[in-house]
């Protein structure tokens, strides 16, 4: 297959969920979870934005991941092992 349509989608979406997770490492080692760590959550900067590009554009998703070139797998998954070596430092600074 071609890669026609791109990824954008896809990757904002994986950073999204990296970005959910440090933060959820960071806020159980700090205070534990809270409702209002919601709040603190969309309260970064950009997140709010971020969130409503990926809500907006979330149909496009399934047509990425159908139309995804194995150049594109290869892609995804160096960012994934990036946002992994992070999270994986975010946690074991909290610890």
């Amino acid at each position: 297959m071609t890669d026609t349509k791109g990824i954008k989608q896809t990757m904002n979406v994986l950073a999204l969920g990296f970005t959910i997770a440090e933060f959820l490492a960071r806020e159980i080692k700090g205070d534990g979870l809270q409702w209002s760590d919601v709040f603190k959550l969309l309260a970064e900067e950009g997140a709010e934005k971020r969130l409503g590009e990926i809500l907006a554009n979330y149909s496009e998703l399934r047509g990425e991941l159908i139309d995804i070139s194995s150049w594109e797998v290869i892609k995804i998954a160096e960012f994934s092992l990036q946002g992994t070596r992070r999270l994986i430092q975010v946690v074991s600074e909290a610890a």
